[in-house]
């Protein structure tokens, strides 16, 4: 997992809320998933353009 400022993990409750405490002030926000967790963030999101990109992976892939 690439680590970065601009990123957030959404893994539970907590991560959840730190993504809301820094969307104040942001305009643009890219969800990375295939599931329907992204699609229920993205639509829950306002105020922002939301970007969804839709990962594809191959089953046999492994990460590293």
């Amino acid at each position: 997992m690439a680590q970065s400022p601009h990123v957030v993990v959404l893994r539970d409750q907590g991560t959840i809320e730190a993504l809301v405490h820094r969307l104040p002030g942001k305009r643009r926000v890219v969800l990375v998933g295939n599931g329907g967790i992204a699609l229920e963030v993205a639509h829950a999101l306002s105020g922002v353009e939301v970007s969804l990109a839709n990962l594809a992976l191959n089953a046999e892939c492994t990460e590293p």
